[in-house]
């Protein structure tokens, strides 16, 4: 299981446990809304297999042939013979030219299967109070009207539609297993169901579409948006007493995730996993981070632990966290922690404090930083980890892109960014260490 600290300035935080164990059900969640990748046009249908000619299969018996299948044509290749004395059999004429037609283009959507429109640039935030709007909202695309690929684009859109007419069903059966009320909305990644102000509740949602937004723009597509609405939930009590009643509630009705995390969950402030966080609000307030930078930091941990099918490193989870922080806060305040407590206290400022552990040599190598588990990390570490990872997003977007895909091919973090950035781990660090020290 991991947990996560939020620091405050005077040092002292509360735990917040996120345990590994799986939430909910084992089906498979939804597709991310992302369209699919174009069809090319240009690929034809392969020649039919050519027949073996009935001298070779009268030969067959007393004249033994190697062969071996070509994977373009289908006919048979001689690569060899037992017997070289033997003159090889006349190849069998070839058969007569195939006219192929081309697959014809869609003029609509270029074989794409969608129209891209102008909502896609927009926010998405769906409260329970809203009416269930068109699916292109939520897609930012609508299925092409000429062709067959736009059918099953089409099939998306009606299983969307019909999620949507019934989120208000699922809100209040949620509401009545936990035996508690919040306020219920969804943004294209995540669900919220918030004990809080309406204001807060809708704040949050804003900062997760901005941060969604943000991620989209600068990889240039949804590497990091695969997870959904649908199953990516974030849960916010009021209180002690109703993080308590959550805490077992859930357990009852998900008695599969077994493990001691119950018991360390109730002695802190919050507990989650790849599909499921669960924030104290009261414990929140007491810091001076607020609920904006907890619930974006939990939130950028649903993101990558499902763009890389919780297969990435410990050091990039952790990074790629407080990288999404500051992206929305400009400073990160929050951590995670694994198994223990780990009380710190950060500096106000991640950049300065790595500036000058950098320049008194006080920094890991990166081959050490990662593979460190989160047991007693310092506080130095974390702020490496997002160094690390601020200093990939800012210096090659497509490369960063990369890392999602790689991770989950389950490539070793040496393998994985020297594939993405196409340079040796030591030249990486050797150029970061440089930024680094001049505090970029």
């Amino acid at each position: 299981m991991w947990l996560a600290r939020l620091s405050r300035r005077a040092g002292v935080g509360f735990a917040l446990l996120l345990a590994v164990s799986a939430i909910g059900s084992e089906s498979t969640p939804t597709q991310n809304p992302a369209p699919p990748k174009p069809v090319d046009p240009s690929l034809a249908s392969k020649l039919s297999e050519h027949p073996k000619s009935s001298e070779t299969s009268a030969k067959e018996e007393d004249d033994p042939t190697l062969v071996e299948n070509d994977p373009l044509g289908g006919q048979e290749i001689i690569i060899g013979r037992k017997d070289e004395t033997r003159k090889p059999a006349e190849p069998p004429p070839p058969p007569p030219a195939k006219s192929v037609k081309a697959e014809a283009v869609c003029p609509t959507c270029k074989n794409r299967g969608f129209k891209t429109t102008t909502k896609a640039d927009q926010a998405y935030m769906l409260f329970e109070s809203d009416p269930a709007p068109d699916p292109e909202l939520y897609f930012g695309w609508t299925p092409c009207p000429d062709c067959k690929l736009g059918l099953e684009m089409k099939q998306r859109f009606e299983n969307q539609k019909d999620r949507l007419a019934k989120r208000t069903e699922v809100y209040a059966a949620h509401e009545k297993a936990m035996g508690l009320a919040f306020i219920d909305f969804e943004t294209r990644n995540a669900t919220g169901h918030f004990q809080t102000t309406p204001v807060e509740a809708r704040d949050c949602a804003k900062y997760f579409e901005k941060l969604s937004r943000l991620l989209r723009e600068h990889c240039e597509g949804d590497a990091y948006l695969k997870a959904n609405p649908a199953a990516q939930h974030m849960v916010v009590c009021e209180n002690g007493e109703r993080y308590a009643l959550y805490l077992e509630r859930f357990s009852k009705s998900h008695p599969e995730n077994e493990g001691n995390w119950k018991d360390l969950a109730r002695t802190t402030s919050s507990f989650g996993s790849r599909n499921l966080t669960v924030i104290r609000r009261d414990a929140v307030a007491a810091t001076s981070a607020g609920l904006g930078h907890i619930t974006v930091f939990v939130y950028a941990q649903m993101l990558v632990h499902e763009a890389c099918d919780s297969k990435a490193p410990i050091w990039f989870c952790e990074g790629f966290s407080s990288l999404c922080e500051s992206l929305i806060f400009e400073n990160p305040w929050c951590y995670s922690i694994r198994y223990e407590q780990n009380k710190l206290s950060f500096d106000v400022n991640w950049t300065q404090a790595v500036a000058k552990g950098v320049k008194d040599d006080k920094i890991q190598e990166w081959e050490v930083l990662f593979t460190r588990e989160m047991i007693s990390m310092p506080v130095l570490e974390y702020q490496e980890c997002w160094s690390i990872v601020r200093y990939l997003y800012k210096a090659d977007a497509v490369g960063f892109a990369k890392l999602p895909e790689l991770f989950k091919q389950g490539l070793e973090t040496k393998k994985a960014l020297e594939q993405a950035f196409g340079k040796p781990l030591a030249q990486l660090e050797k150029e970061w260490r440089l930024s680094a020290a001049q505090g970029r």
